[in-house]
């Protein structure tokens, strides 16, 4: 983990994404000397086409202005993505793989591997596609959220896996014991202790439930309860 950087991932699907760049206040890139000493790094999944998208990476400063970083915009053609200081994770648009990108010092990215998260998928109930994922506080672990566009499947499932440190990759645990994930692929989110985590529930642009997972000792996210 990284201890004198923040990293912060704007990862959206494909519509949502150019609908971000729409309705966000336009960002101040600036060239000024604090821009130079930067305190977070910022990445941004872009969309430039149909089913085509880039990964833009800026430096923060302390002001709040935002530089590009060098090699920026990188030419990865992903969506959902998230960090946890070393790595960041990347759902690749036009193949079912979790794309590690080793984050340099100065913020830049290099590619590291893939990780085919499809091929752990049941053949039965070929829920696949990935939506938002997250990782636990301690980086160690990476939660996915699988999601089928059409009415193949009832819900959205979460799966697990373990994030390999040397190399990147992730090795899968399984998916959350209640077998599906209520709502619109809406991410969950981890308290202090690390093993509690809860999502609402999004039907319809409202929240209805609040659902809670525990994390095991391996990683593995399983169903709790929910709260109405």
């Amino acid at each position: 983990m990284c201890k004198s950087r923040v990293i912060v991932c704007l990862g959206a699907l494909l519509t949502a994404a150019a609908a971000f760049a729409q309705l966000s206040p336009p960002l101040t890139i600036s060239d000024s000397p604090s821009a130079k000493n930067p305190i977070a790094y910022v990445y941004v999944a872009n969309t430039i086409a149909t089913d085509s998208n880039q990964i833009v990476a800026y430096a923060a400063a302390s002001d709040g202005s935002l530089s590009a970083v060098s090699g920026s915009p990188f030419p990865d053609n992903v969506y959902s993505m998230a960090v946890n200081g070393k790595y960041l994770m990347a759902a690749d648009v036009t193949t079912p793989d979790i794309n590690a990108y080793l984050i340099g010092s100065d913020g830049s990215l290099t590619y590291a591997t893939s990780t085919n998260y499809a091929k752990f998928n049941d053949p039965n109930n070929p829920c696949g596609s990935a939506g938002q994922m997250f990782f636990d506080h301690t980086g160690a672990s990476l939660y996915v959220i699988e999601y089928e566009a059409s009415n193949a499947c009832a819900n959205d499932v979460i799966a697990s896996f373990e994030v390999e440190k040397d190399s990147g990759g992730l090795n899968y645990l399984g998916l959350a014991n209640s077998g599906t994930f209520p709502g619109d692929y809406t991410p969950a989110y981890f308290i202090g202790d690390n093993v509690y985590a809860y999502a609402a529930d999004q039907e319809g642009c409202m929240y209805n439930d609040v659902y809670g997972y525990r994390r095991a000792s391996s990683g593995l996210l399983n169903f709790v309860n929910n709260f109405k």
